[in-house]
Order: C-alpha cells, then structure tokens, then sequence
C-alpha cells in the first residue's frame, strides 16, 4: 500500500458493498424481465452489469486503487492478453450465432400441407392434450386411450365452488411479412420439406397461432379444478417428427411427466434450456424411441427446447405449477375452461414479440406496457375477449 495502513477506509468498502449488493439486484430483475426476450439488448445489460461489479472488487477490494504504479506492469498486460481472448473468440460466437440466428430468423408462415404430413393442431384447452397413439403400445408404460377419453366426457357440473371460462381470439393487424424458408444442412430424407419458420404464424384471415396465455405468478396455491388433477397423471408428449418438434408449444405441469418421442428414423436429442437449473437437461432419443422427464420447478415464462443435431429445430415448454393456461391454434382461438372465478392478472407472449403489449378488444387496449391484462371470471360463466388484436409492429425482426 503506497499510503498510511491505518486510515480506515471501513465507510468506503460499506459503501462499495452495498454497490454491489444493489447492482446484484438489477441483474437479478434484468435476468427475470422481459428484456431478455431480446438476446442483444439482454446479454448487453448482464454485461454490463457484471463489468460494473468487476471493477468495483477489483479497484476497491483488491486495492488496486492505492497500489503504486508498478500495478500497470500487471493490469496492462493482462488487459490485453483479456481483450485478444474476447477477440480470437468472436469468430466462434459469432458463427454459432449466425447458426442459431437462422432457425431464429422466422417470419409469418401460412398453414402448410405436405404430402403425408399434416401439422398437428394445438387443442385450444388449458392443456395440451397428449397426442392420439397411431401405432402400436411398444409397453406397458403407454397411456391407455380409454381412460383419456373417459376423463374428457366425465361430468364435472357437480364440482363445489366457484368456476368459469376465459376465451379469445388474437388477430394480426397489419401486413403479414413474408414467410422465411428454412434449409436443414442434414438428414434431408427425413425432413418436412420445403421447411418454413414457425416462430410468426398468421392465418389467412389474420388469425395468429402459438400465443400463449397464462396466469401471473400467483402467491399463493390455487384451486385445481377436477378436470385438471384427471389429466395430471397422462404425460405431455413432444415428438420428433420430419425434424421438427411437434407441437412447437406444449402446456406442463411440474405434476405431469414430459415425454419426449422420436417418430423418426434418425436419432435427435431434447436439450431442454429453462430459466432454473433442475428443469434442465439434455438427453438423447434414439430413433423409434421415447424418454420421460420431470420438470420440478415452475417457470415465469416458456422456454426453449432444441435439437443440438439439428440446429433448425426448437420448440417452446410453458412450465407451471397451476394449469391455467392456453395456447391459440391456428384459428387464433384459446379456451381455458374450469378457472376460479375471480379477479386474475394474465400475461400474453408470443415467441417473436415476447410479451404482448398495447393489445386492443372491442376497441380498447387491453394490455399496458409490460404485457399484463386485468380479468375478472364469472362463476359459471364466460367471459370472452373477443377480437384480441396485436400489431404488426411487435413482430419486426429482432
């Protein structure tokens, strides 16, 4: 230390401590915010962030403040040697991004129909459905279709409590870009070809598929309806077919196992990228083959599922502990039946916009600015939305 070792400095570091403790805050707020949604301006503010807290700890902790000036015979070597690395690996970053950014790179698609394969149809209810067996059960494990569709046409109206429905319709305004060709570099034979982006699906009629409606975070547990604890023991199915993840959007509950198919004859892997590590994993499916998972932990918002084999391939889980949520099909319908009644706080999110905002029903903005939207539900009722419309400017290439 080139100056007096007894000055005490105590004021200082309390102040600096509680620099960090703040900035350590925002990253948390930043990592758990819609900005995320936008991987540049996102990763930017983490960074950011972190260099802020950096220099903090190195200026004051590791007292390179009060060193002489021999401390530059240190820093300034390793501060270049820190600046080639970042350089020598942005050619790296940046070809794994441009791969990445071409599955991302998604724009409007209309319904597509290929010779012997027929993308599924997202059931508009509150979960997604598992898909019917078209083959043979490879073991006693499958779920038995009898019971599947003894739930569905199980009478509930002796149900106590106080329940109804929440319905929509969301609706595109404005000019629909055009659809963008996605080119798989293997495996062709087995791909769903010509192959177009599903991250913005408009149908002709404006109707936008794959919006995803769920509750906010609520705080304390909420009552399950019947018809949901039924359904908790079937697992949710997402398949690998023709490359691709059918459907792009699935609907768990931290109750229900995950079960991930390879339809087919090549083999894929499901590496599940969550916002919390115990929902995380990376497993491989051999062709032919089917894995099942448990997902612990709910999540704030859907997350990704990818193929690392193929890197066209990604689909979306929305991961929750309640199973009040809905995905719009292709007619840009949703329906969630057997809600408690009562006032609710929802989100709206959409994979290519994130969060929707400033969306308008029967003439009015329903949505503020971070993309909440205030229902009440009747008991034994219905209320519907209507026309929810969104527009085109949300949907611009990020």
């Amino acid at each position: 230390m080139s100056d007096d070792p007894n000055v005490n400095r105590t004021k200082l570091f309390t102040i600096v401590f509680i620099l960090l403790v703040i900035l350590t805050g925002i990253s948390f707020g930043v990592a758990n915010s819609s900005i995320m949604d936008e991987p540049v301006k996102g990763w930017l503010a983490m960074m950011i962030i972190s260099v802020a807290k950096a220099l903090l700890v190195i200026v004051f902790f590791m007292h390179l403040k009060w060193e002489t000036n021999w401390k530059w015979v240190l820093t300034i070597p390793a501060a270049v040697m820190s600046t080639l690395l970042v350089l020598i690996l942005i050619p790296d970053i940046g070809n794994r991004t441009d791969s990445y950014s071409a599955e991302r790179q998604k724009f409007a698609a209309y319904e597509l129909q290929i010779d012997g394969f027929k993308r599924p149809e997202i059931d508009p209810g509150l979960l997604s459905k598992p898909a019917n067996k078209q083959e043979e059960k490879s073991d006693d494990n499958q779920p038995d279709d009898d019971t599947n569709q003894a739930n569905s046409t199980k009478d509930y109206s002796d149900v106590p409590g106080d329940w109804g429905t929440l319905k929509g319709k969301f609706i595109f305004v404005g000019d629909v870009p055009s659809r963008t060709e996605l080119f798989p570099d293997k495996d062709k034979t087995e791909c769903e070809l010509p192959m177009y982006s599903r991250e913005l699906l408009v149908g002709s009629n404006g109707s936008l598929e794959n919006v995803v409606v769920y509750l906010n975070m609520p705080k304390e547990p909420l009552p399950i309806h019947p018809y949901y604890e039924d359904q908790f023991s079937t697992p949710i199915e997402l398949d690998n077919k023709l490359c691709r993840f059918e459907p792009h959007i699935i609907l768990l509950n931290t109750r229900q196992q995950l079960r991930v198919k390879n339809s087919d004859s090549v083999g894929h892997n499901a590496n599940i990228t969550a916002f919390k590590d115990p929902n995380c994993s990376n497993n491989s499916v051999a062709a032919g083959q089917h894995l099942d998972l448990t997902l612990p932990e709910p999540e704030s918002r859907p997350f990704v599922v990818a193929c690392s084999s193929h890197q066209w391939m990604k689909g979306y889980i929305l991961l929750r502990d309640e199973p009040y949520m809905a995905v719009s099909n292709k007619s840009g319908e949703f329906e969630i039946q057997y809600f408690p009644a009562g006032k609710w706080k929802l989100r709206f999110w959409q994979e290519k916009a994130g969060y929707l905002r400033d969306c308008t029903a029967g003439g009015k903005k329903i949505t503020d600015n971070k993309g909440f939207v205030e229902v009440e539900i009747p008991k034994d009722g219905v209320l519907d939305l209507g026309e929810i419309k969104v527009d085109a400017q949300y949907f611009s290439a990020k």
